[in-house]
Formats: structure tokens, C-alpha cells, sequence
């Protein structure tokens, strides 16, 4: 059971907190909820009949206790309707004082916003984009969540649809998870999806850790290698400064 933000309900009917909140999603139901509302206030005279003619001098009792009653019905028609609709709503309506026609244009004002809504999602689940950042399984979630929100809209997309575009919005490292996939005869769901494609990412940042390992290995034996041949040509280059030191030595003995 919704209630409407802001609002007392304590100075309206109960039944009237039975109305859903309109959404772009959910307008049959919503409609549906007016309807009875107004039906057991007997209030939805002017969603069913049409207007009656004026009252002219030769009217009958009959046909203006009925066109009072329609211009009653019509007059607090008008009002719910506007009570229960979003603000950001009601600036796009047009100024009629007939209620049945306002109701006709919150389904046309809906359709605009649903219609909009399910291109914006659409867009958002076929133009995505895993780049390696963050978490995988976040990521397909993200992805899961759009396509709950365009099924609510109406949308029929199937699991099967949808793990094909998780997998071929994944960067040229998945290439290979992805093949075995497609050759495969069995489809995965959205569960295992996430799990599959989890256990794959761990696997490439394992192996990328181990290259990087090995790369410092070989560049810490490199860097070895290059300060022991240093050692050995100093030495080298120090060896004739020894010997003709101890040549001098020799020859200073022989003088004296």
C-alpha cells in the first residue's frame, strides 16, 4: 500500500492511500486504482458519461438533478486527479476542465516519459563498456539492474540476450573466455555469469601478477649481473697501477 510524499492522509478517505504513486511504469495499475476509488465514492460519473446539455428553460427535473450530478462528478474528478500525480507532471498538461479528457492526457504524458525512459536504458545496457576498473561483478549487476528496470517498462529481454552483451562489452583479454564460450553447447544464466566471469578476471590478474613477478626478477638479475661486471673492470683497470707500483718498490732496493 503507497502513500504520497508530504501529504495528510489522515484528511482523505482511506481508500484514497491505496493508490499506487504514478510512475512511468506503473499507469494500468494506477488507473485501475483511480477507477475503483472514484467508483465507490460514486464519484466516476463524468469518467463514464459524457457531459449532458446545459439545463434550458424546458428541462426536465430528471436532466438537472443528471447534468448537476456530472458537473459534481467532473468538478472532483478533476481535483483527485490532480492530487495524485507527480508536480513534475502537472506542467505539461493542458488546461481542461474536463476530467475524462485529463485522464486521457496522464496516459499520453506517460507513454512520452516511458518512452524516453526505455531509450535512455536501452542506450545505457547496449553502449556499455568494461574497461578493467573496479570490480567485475559490480559491473554485470549494474548491467542486471537496467535490464530489471526496462522489463518493469515492459520490455521482454532475455537472459540469453543479455549475457551476450556483458560478454562482448568485456576488454580483448576476455577474447579467449569468450570464444569457449560461443563454441559451447550449454547457456549460461545471469548467475552464472557473474560467477564465471569473476573467476576469469581472477585468473588474468594472477597471471598478470606473475609476469610482473617475473619481469622484476629478471630485471633484479640483470641489475646484479651489470654491478659485478662494473666490480670486476675496476679491478681490472686498478691491476696495472699495482704492478707498477711494486716495480718502483724493486727498483728502489737495487740503488741503494
Amino acid at each position: 500500500m503507497s502513500s504520497f510524499p508530504g501529504r495528510n492522509i489522515y484528511s482523505i478517505p482511506t481508500q484514497f492511500t491505496s493508490i499506487p504513486y504514478l510512475t512511468e511504469a506503473n499507469y494500468p495499475k494506477w488507473k485501475e486504482s483511480i477507477e475503483i476509488f472514484l467508483g465507490c465514492m460514486n464519484l466516476d460519473l463524468a469518467l463514464e458519461k459524457e457531459e449532458p446539455p446545459k439545463p434550458s428553460d424546458t428541462s426536465t427535473e430528471s436532466e438537472i438533478t443528471h447534468h448537476d450530478a456530472w458537473v459534481n462528478s467532473n468538478r472532483m474528478c478533476l481535483k483527485i486527479l490532480k492530487y495524485v500525480i507527480p508536480e513534475t507532471m502537472k506542467g505539461d498538461m493542458p488546461d481542461t476542465e474536463n476530467a475524462k479528457e485529463f485522464l486521457i492526457e496522464i496516459e499520453n504524458q506517460t507513454k512520452k516519459v516511458k518512452k524516453a525512459e526505455t531509450g535512455s536504458l536501452l542506450y545505457k545496457l547496449t553502449s556499455a563498456s568494461y574497461n578493467g576498473q573496479g570490480n567485475i561483478r559490480e559491473y554485470i549487476f549494474g548491467l542486471i539492474d537496467v535490464v530489471s528496470k526496462l522489463r518493469g517498462l515492459g520490455q521482454n529481454i532475455e537472459d540469453e540476450f543479455v549475457v551476450f552483451l556483458v560478454l562482448n562489452s568485456l576488454p580483448p583479454e576476455f577474447d579467449l573466455f569468450r570464444i569457449n564460450y560461443n563454441i559451447q553447447k550449454e547457456k549460461w544464466t545471469l548467475n552464472e555469469l557473474v560467477s564465471q566471469c569473476v573467476q576469469e578476471e581472477e585468473r588474468l590478474n594472477y597471471n598478470a601478477h606473475l609476469v610482473t613477478s617475473k619481469q622484476g626478477l629478471s630485471k633484479n638479475k640483470k641489475r646484479k649481473q651489470h654491478i659485478e661486471k662494473q666490480a670486476v673492470s675496476s679491478i681490472a683497470d686498478s691491476q696495472p697501477q699495482y704492478e707498477n707500483q711494486s716495480k718502483e718498490k724493486e727498483a728502489m732496493k737495487v740503488i741503494y
